[in-house]
C-alpha cells in the first residue's frame, strides 16, 4: 500500500498495530528530514516512507489487524487506520483416513482448517459407485451423482449393495475450492439388520403375506388331531385305571386250622376248625 504525508515541517511518521481496538506495538517510525525508517519489528512487514507491505499474508496473523499510520510534527498529528481482511481459498482438514466400512448412520463431517476463512464458504456432496480415483479424467461430473445435502456433514445413503462407494465434498468461496473424497466399503454379502418392508406391494406384498396364510392353515388342521389324541389318551387312561383297581380286590379270608401231630409217632393226623 503506498502513501504520501505532507506537511510543514515534514513530519515524522509512525505505523501501530492494533488488535481488538487495542494498541499492542509500534512497528516503526520513518524521519521526515532524513527521509529513513527503523526497521520494521514484525516479520513480513516492510515500510517506507511512502509504502507499507505485508509479505507472506496469512489468514491467522493478519486477518482483521488494524494498523494505525500516525503523522506528526510541532503543529500537531494526524492518523489514519487500516484493517486487513485476508481473504483464502477454503482448507479442509485432511483425513486421517479416507477407507470407512459401510454401517448404518454413519456420518462424513467437511471440516475448514483454522488457516482458512470460514466465510462465505458453501458446500456440496456427490458420489460415485465408480472407483476411478486413479483415472486421469476423475474430475469429470458426468461420473458423479449430485446430492442435496448443502452443510459440511452428511448422512451417507442406505442403498449402497456391495463394493466401494465414493463421497466428496466440496468446498467453494469467491477465491477458489477444496475438494475430500472417502471411500465406503460395503463387503459382499453384508446384510442390513433392518430390512424395510414397508414398500411391499402387489405380488411382493402377496408373497409377504403367504408364509403368514399358511402358517394359519397348518394350524386349523392340526387342532383336531390334538383334540382326537387326548381323548384317545384319555380312555386309554380310564381302561388302565379300571383294570388296575378290579384286579386289587381284597381275596376272601383264608379259614385259620390248628395242626396237630401225634407225640409218639410224629404224624399229621387232621386239623381242627
Amino acid at each position: 500500500m503506498n502513501f504520501n504525508v505532507s506537511g510543514k515541517p515534514i513530519p515524522d511518521v509512525s505505523w501501530y498495530k492494533y488488535v481488538n481496538g487495542k494498541e499492542k506495538e509500534r512497528i516503526t517510525k520513518c524521519i521526515g528530514r532524513t527521509n529513513t525508517c527503523t526497521p520494521a519489528n514484525i516479520k513480513d512487514i516492510e515500510v517506507t516512507p511512502h509504502s507499507f507491505v505485508a509479505k507472506n499474508v496469512s489468514y491467522l496473523r493478519h486477518h482483521n489487524v488494524t494498523y494505525i499510520c500516525r503523522a506528526t510534527n510541532v503543529k500537531g498529528h494526524d492518523e489514519t487506520k487500516l484493517t486487513m481482511i485476508v481473504k483464502t481459498k477454503p482448507r479442509l482438514t485432511r483425513l486421517k483416513s479416507e477407507i470407512h466400512l459401510h454401517k448404518e448412520n454413519l456420518h462424513l463431517h467437511c471440516n475448514l482448517s483454522k488457516f482458512a476463512n470460514p466465510k462465505n464458504v458453501s458446500y456440496s456432496w456427490a458420489y460415485s459407485d465408480k472407483d476411478d480415483s486413479n483415472d486421469d479424467a476423475f474430475s469429470r461430473q458426468n461420473k458423479w451423482t449430485q446430492l442435496l445435502a448443502k452443510s459440511n456433514t452428511l448422512k451417507i445413503l442406505s442403498n449402497q449393495t456391495s463394493g466401494i462407494r465414493l463421497y466428496r465434498c466440496t468446498a467453494v468461496n469467491d477465491v477458489g475450492t477444496d475438494q475430500l473424497i472417502w471411500r465406503i466399503v460395503r463387503p459382499i454379502g453384508q446384510i442390513s439388520s433392518k430390512p424395510n418392508c414397508a414398500k411391499l406391494q402387489g405380488e411382493d406384498a402377496q408373497t409377504a403375506e403367504t408364509p403368514e396364510k399358511d402358517k394359519k392353515s397348518n394350524n386349523s388342521r392340526i387342532e383336531p388331531i390334538v383334540i382326537w389324541q387326548c381323548i384317545v389318551a384319555f380312555l386309554v387312561i380310564l381302561l388302565l385305571l379300571t383294570l388296575l383297581i378290579r384286579f386289587r380286590r381284597p381275596s376272601p379270608a383264608k379259614q385259620k386250622c390248628n395242626t396237630c401231630f401225634n407225640p409218639s409217632l410224629n404224624v399229621h393226623t387232621g386239623c381242627k376248625v
